[in-house]
């Protein structure tokens, strides 16, 4: 009973959490030195440079060898006294209109005659609101050294800072003393930087032409114009939908291999290795075959997306195709009209007929439609009267509950009502998102069925709570179903989340950062809820927000001493307007002296 007491009094009389802004900024990751595989990444000059720095030994400096799976080093030698408080250091500088919004670094440090450290935004050693890692000749560490991965816990600079010191041994010194050739006062190696970028630029697109926008588009038609984002990490990708439906969705410049991301990082930020993935104004060319499509009117929408994820809709209009133009249908003489003699009485006229036909094609297709409007037939043994089922791996129930990042499975098979397998059909499968309003939409997913007609489908792992409808149609042109079957998954948010540092004293800070994962995040941000405990139940303390890529920071002073371990976790509630169930972190503790 003690221990709740202890936390609920915490909690309850100086809990203080400052939110993430909900601002709409996209975020990116530069990596540098070493790649999540291990292999050498670059480490630009534009990003990473060493300060000319006045009265430094012959055997002082910086080093870089990541290029040999080494690491950025500033090292300060103690051979020969010198001027305290002075040292070598690497600066990182992040890129022209982005912000370091989080990150990591893995990094080594030493320091038994002086003092090494790692600091943003500002170059300070005293601040605890700049010092992500410290390590001083008075301190355990300077003799056994530090080596490990440190949370980039202060967000909103544009600069980091690895420097090496001495440091003067009494208060008041202003020289270092000598130790002895090959020792040294401090060193500090960044091994790996993946730093979190956070930009607020706006992609955009002109100079809009080409044959898709003629009315009456026909057969292949293209659309070009320039995409561009201004002050941003690059024009990443560009989509095009056709009445909803993605047509295009491409990197239209690759930039030399550099526009294409390595991957995710721990809080699911796109990885790049560059400060300028990619170029910040690109010529884009989409060719559409307009003959997949009905005739008639339809709804194009283009959109834009940077390296940091930043979305803009650049063109929205309506565009028309015309590929079947209605057939010349010959009038025939009724009515036992003689030859050369002119047509009389109830003779069918050539309007007639193509009236007919052109309300035909309007309805909807399907069996028991004309075959010439239906096209070919999908699938060996296709059939109007086909068999279709769909089914969890794992359940045999229709409802199936799970947690983010799991690879579900659904397996199935399309047959006739005999029995015989349908093979090398194509099924499409259409996801409605578990949010209010979603819309169904036609998955990229496509499935093909194989000799015995039976399919495999793996869902995505970031995938949201969904109802999934798989849909056979037996002719490639119909409209209407001739078998369908439906699942329906929920799945519970995914969070996960660090405190820096693991031990704290009153009046030190901790700070939280972490990642709400899954999309879409609710306009203006996902509140969240921190919970914690010192060993009873979990007590809720404060909401926060997140910020559009579902990114969340806090902090805390501790204003009550201890000693006394905390538990902390963040709890993502159910709301209408986010496709997840409610989710909970991973528990992080905090020892308080």
């Amino acid at each position: 009973m003690r221990n709740w007491l202890v936390v609920a009094v915490s909690l309850l009389g100086g809990f203080w959490l400052t939110p993430v802004s909900s601002a709409l900024a996209g975020e990116w990751t530069q990596v540098s030195c070493t790649q999540p595989n291990g292999q050498p990444a670059p480490v630009e000059a534009a990003s990473w440079q060493v300060p000319l720095i006045g009265g430094l030994k012959a055997d002082t400096g910086a080093t870089n060898a990541c290029p040999s799976n080494g690491a950025l080093t500033a090292f300060d030698s103690a051979a020969e006294s010198e001027t305290a408080y002075k040292g070598p250091l690497w600066v990182y500088t992040a890129p022209v209109g982005s912000k370091i919004a989080g990150g990591s670094l893995r990094v080594s440090l030493s320091a038994p005659h002086g003092q090494a450290y790692v600091a943003t935004p500002e170059d300070s050693f005293t601040n605890a609101a700049d010092v992500l890692v410290n390590c001083q000749y008075n301190e355990p560490c300077g003799s056994t050294g530090f080596t490990g991965t440190v949370e980039i816990s202060h967000p909103g600079g544009t600069q980091l800072f690895a420097r090496a010191m001495c440091v003067g041994v009494n208060p008041g010194e202003t020289a270092c003393a000598a130790y002895g050739s090959g020792s040294i006062n401090a060193e500090v190696s960044v091994y790996a930087a993946d730093v979190e970028l956070t930009n607020e630029s706006t992609p955009t697109g002109k100079d809009f032409s080409g044959s898709l926008l003629e009315a009456g588009a026909s057969g292949t038609a293209d659309l070009t114009f320039s995409a561009e984002d201004p002050s941003g990490p690059g024009v990443y990708r560009v989509t095009a939908m056709l009445d909803g439906t993605s047509v295009y969705h491409e990197t239209p410049e690759a930039n030399g291999g550099s526009c294409a991301s390595i991957g995710k990082d721990s809080s699911g930020v796109a990885e790049f290795l560059h400060a300028q993935p990619c170029k910040q104004a690109v010529a884009v060319d989409i060719p559409l075959d307009t003959t997949k499509f009905s005739d008639g009117s339809h709804t194009l929408k283009v959109e834009v997306e940077d390296v940091a994820g930043n979305k803009s809709v650049v063109l929205d209009r309506k565009v028309s195709f015309s590929n079947h133009p209605p057939s010349t249908i010959p009038t025939s003489p009724s009515g036992g009209g003689s030859p050369g003699g002119s047509s009389t009485g109830d003779s069918t006229s050539s309007s007639a007929v193509v009236s007919l036909v052109t309300s035909l094609a309007s309805t909807s297709i399907g069996p028991g439609s004309p075959l010439a409007l239906r096209g070919p037939a999908n699938g060996t043994n296709a059939s109007d009267a086909a068999e279709l089922t769909a089914r969890w791996a794992q359940t045999s129930n229709t409802v199936l509950t799970s947690r983010y990042g799991m690879p579900e499975r659904v397996t199935g098979r399309l047959t006739t009502s005999a029995g015989q397998p349908i093979s090398g059909a194509l099924i499409d499968v259409y996801a409605t998102p578990g949010y209010e309003g979603a819309q169904a939409r036609l998955s990229d997913a496509g499935l093909r069925t194989n000799p015995t007609g039976s399919w495999t489908l793996t869902l995505p792992r970031d995938v949201s709570s969904s109802a999934l409808r798989f849909v056979y149609y037996s002719h490639v042109e119909d409209t209407v179903a001739a078998a369908s079957a439906t699942l329906d998954l929920n799945v519970h948010a995914g969070l996960a989340f660090d405190i820096t540092p693991h031990i704290a004293s009153v009046g030190r800070k901790i700070y939280f950062n972490g990642m709400l994962h899954g999309a879409p995040i609710p306009p203006g941000g996902k509140q969240l809820v921190l919970e914690a405990s010192s060993g009873g139940e979990w007590v809720k303390f404060n909401t926060i927000t997140t910020n559009a890529k579902g990114r969340f920071h806090a902090s805390y002073r501790f204003k009550y001493p201890g000693p006394v371990t905390y538990h902390f976790r963040v709890v993502s509630p159910h709301e209408a307007d986010f496709p997840f169930l409610d989710g909970s972190s991973n528990r992080v503790s905090v020892r308080e002296h």
